[in-house]
């Protein structure tokens, strides 16, 4: 018996207790009602504008929501491995004169399906860890789509796991094979035998997706569950679940959109960020910039001497990423005082950095005299370039420290777009949000800030305390993918690494790649992100 066959066999046992307990969906399907939440709802709501309004529901279980679908007038087919669980479904469809069909299939097969294709694939709540092989999954996910169709996937947040007690190491996705497991509709009985679990993180299932063939629209990220995790969790007005306290500070549930091609109609969901007047932010930020970059320039942890030696400033990932870039035109944004654009130049790369701290920039060109590389460095802030740089380049790199400082990401992945050539590539790299949750005093995930700071000591040299006030942002893994893929960004890649790009605490090492780890080796939740976008020419 293979590990699906094991798990089909547990969802046979209790799809019974399931369908019949007092809670059940079921019981509101026949009350005329519909189980459907409004996060599906929201993104659902438009997919039968699309030529084709039929929709595959995957891992339906016994049929609540899929007929509540079918009611919403979609041509709607549920797929599940039970065989019991797709009888109870036709039960309940028939009881409730229901034109939605059923079918008993793996979702990594799919061969019950014959040749049919769909408008809209739709998978939600408590699936994605049933699932072995990401690859064979998004494969079978893409060649049921229509062009222009969309896959809408809605689940408990990989990181969630992160803050559990204990909490459970984020990058072991190793199989589970858990025995006398709680029911999680009824905690009062037991699944009989085993079940077989796959931990993923977030960034291995869209990367599967992409993969596969399909685009990333959007991703929503959210602080409350879709049930309950002890007794003393509150059933929120719209029947999702949140601590007695209320709402946490880090992403419980998480809705990914994605399209085979682009979208017949895009989603007309609110944008992630509102506009903010970044302006004066920003002008205070260039004053406490220019007031540290000195003390920056002269520590020993920016290692300047090494780098006039001939020592490389960058990091494998963002070498690995973008490749040869010999006879490239390479925009760094955010540059500081030159470092890792001077890096980019001795690789071949044809280098602008940008910056708005005046102090910077006259650093980066001094410190490009000394070194003999050749590099142009310009005095801007990277949510406003010059007109001058428009069109001009084939690769925008974006790496380490950056996104904290940006009031609108949305406004500087415009900027970004209409400094690329059609076909460029934006890579983006930084601090993965999460960690903000994991220091302390802890960010909240979801509170964007302004953050004011005055007399704080600095990153690098902590005797050292900034004099003049400055302004950081939080942004979620959603607001930096979303900004992006609305400005025009197609996300080809996108990686979370247990590897940090500075000491976090003072006993960290550095391994021989210039990466940071705990004492114990890669951290137990993500520390880096790293995200790779080319410029759409749709």
């Amino acid at each position: 018996m293979n590990d699906h066959e094991i798990n089909r066999e547990a969802w046979d046992a209790i799809v019974d207790w399931h369908a019949d307990a007092s809670n059940s969906p079921s019981r509101l399907v026949r009350a005329g009602q519909s189980t459907l939440r409004r996060l599906e709802c929201e993104v659902l709501a438009e997919s039968p504008s699309i030529d084709n309004a039929s929709l595959l529901h995957l891992m339906c279980q016994f049929g609540a929501d899929t007929i509540s679908l079918a009611r919403r007038g979609y041509r709607v087919t549920g797929v599940d491995i039970s065989g019991r669980s797709i009888k109870r479904a036709r039960e309940l469809a028939h009881e409730v004169k229901s034109d939605a069909e059923f079918v008993a299939d793996d979702v990594c097969r799919l061969d019950s399906l014959g040749d049919s294709s769909y408008a809209t694939i739709y998978q939600a709540y408590g699936t994605y860890f049933w699932i072995a092989d990401l690859q064979t999954w998004s494969e079978n996910i893409v060649s049921r789509l229509i062009s222009g169709g969309r896959f809408v996937l809605i689940d408990s947040h990989p990181l969630e796991q992160t803050f559990f007690d204990p909490p459970r190491d984020y990058f072991d996705t190793t199989s589970e094979r858990l025995k006398s497991v709680p029911d999680f509709v009824d905690p009062s009985r037991t699944v009989p035998g085993e079940i077989i679990q796959w931990p993923h993180t977030l960034s291995d299932i869209i990367q599967a997706l992409l993969d596969g063939g399909l685009r990333f629209e959007r991703l929503d990220e959210f602080p409350f569950l879709y049930y309950p995790r002890d007794e003393t969790w509150h059933r929120t007005h719209d029947n999702f679940f949140t601590p007695a306290t209320g709402p946490t500070d880090y992403p419980l549930l998480f809705r990914l959109t994605m399209t085979k091609g682009a979208p017949k109609q895009p989603l007309s969901l609110h944008t992630t960020q509102p506009p903010r007047d970044h302006v004066p932010y920003h002008a205070a930020n260039r004053i406490a910039w220019d007031e540290v970059t000195p003390v920056h320039e002269k520590h020993p942890g920016y290692e300047v001497d090494s780098f006039l030696a001939g020592k490389s400033k960058l990091l494998p990932t963002e070498q690995e990423l973008l490749g040869n870039v010999r006879g490239k035109k390479l925009l760094h944004l955010q540059c500081h005082f030159g470092l890792d654009s001077l890096s980019w130049s001795r690789l071949g790369a044809i280098v602008t950095g940008v910056d708005q701290s005046t102090a910077s920039i006259t650093t980066a060109r001094r410190l490009a005299e000394r070194s003999g590389l050749s590099a142009e460095f310009i005095e801007a802030d990277v949510a406003a370039l010059p007109e001058s740089l428009t069109g001009r380049f084939d690769m925008a790199v974006h790496t380490y420290g950056v996104w904290c400082w940006l009031a609108n990401m949305y406004a500087v992945a415009q900027q970004v777009v209409r400094a690329l050539k059609p076909g460029g590539r934006y890579l983006l790299i930084d601090d993965h949000p999460i960690i903000a949750q994991h220091v302390e005093p802890a960010w909240s995930y979801f509170e964007p800030g302004p953050y004011r700071s005055i007399h704080e000591p600095d990153y690098m040299d902590p005797d050292y305390r900034w004099q003049n006030e400055a302004f950081e942002w939080m942004h979620t893994t959603a607001d930096m993918l979303n900004a992006c893929a609305l400005a025009g960004l197609r996300l080809i890649t996108y990686r979370e690494l247990p590897l940090g790009y500075y000491q976090l605490e003072s006993d960290w090492i550095q391994d021989d790649c210039g990466f940071w780890t705990p004492p114990s080796g890669a951290a137990p939740y993500p520390l880096v992100f790293a995200a790779l976008f080319e410029k759409l020419n749709d």
